[in-house]
């Protein structure tokens, strides 16, 4: 789960799964109110979890499956997705941006 690097106090997997939908690049602790920005780290993580979801399509086109078992997949691997992503996010007090 995410540990706010302010007050140190842990998130609960519902504030954590809420605060990873917002669409600005900083999360604010619900404790302490200090914003809070995923690691790159966490970043590489939240988005190879994401690409898992569409993981069915490349299936479908390897071994054929229909469409509907293609569909039941990437609504498995969606909830799969939204129940485990939490405890593979953290947060660090500033926002980093990698520049390669």
């Amino acid at each position: 789960m995410l540990v706010c690097e302010n007050c140190k106090t842990e998130w609960t997997w519902k504030q954590t799964l809420k605060s990873s939908f917002v669409l600005t690049t900083s999360m604010t602790c619900p404790y302490c109110g200090e914003k809070q920005y995923a690691t790159p780290k966490s970043k590489k993580r939240t988005f190879l979890l994401n690409m898992l979801i569409l993981l069915p399509l490349l299936l479908q086109a390897l071994f054929e499956m229909g469409v509907w078992t293609t569909f039941s997949l990437m609504i498995g691997f969606f909830i799969l997705v939204m129940i485990s992503m939490p405890f593979w996010m953290s947060v660090q007090n500033e926002e980093t941006f990698k520049i390669m």
